[in-house]
């Protein structure tokens, strides 16, 4: 798969469907694929697991990726992040950096 089109099933699934995959958060992050999986299995990002078998099928919301990579930026948990923003703050601050990323894979 290229990265053109990596970019463009990415920009799919944050315009046409509420939840990432592993692979797309691991695009958003800019890091592997085995890298976004072990910040979910630590609990550090919070996920649906839609699988039945005994491997997870990771689904996240774009908020939740947003609000992870917005309180690495300021190097504190997402937790953290929402405490010091508060209900109001956070999800704006989400929604905007959500946009910015639908705006430049658009482009």
């Amino acid at each position: 798969m290229s990265k053109a089109s990596d970019m463009k099933a990415m920009r799919d699934t944050l315009t046409m469907y509420p939840l990432m995959t592993a692979h797309h958060f691991a695009q958003f992050l800019g890091c592997s694929d085995d890298h976004a999986r072990e910040l979910l299995k630590s609990g550090k990002v919070p996920f649906n697991n839609i699988g039945l078998g005994s491997k997870p099928e990771y689904r996240i919301d774009p908020m939740d990726a947003a609000v992870f990579h917005l309180s690495q930026r300021e190097g504190i948990t997402s937790e953290e992040f929402w405490e010091k923003h508060g209900p109001e703050g956070t999800p704006e601050h989400c929604r905007r950096l959500v946009t910015r990323i639908r705006r430049v894979q658009a482009e």
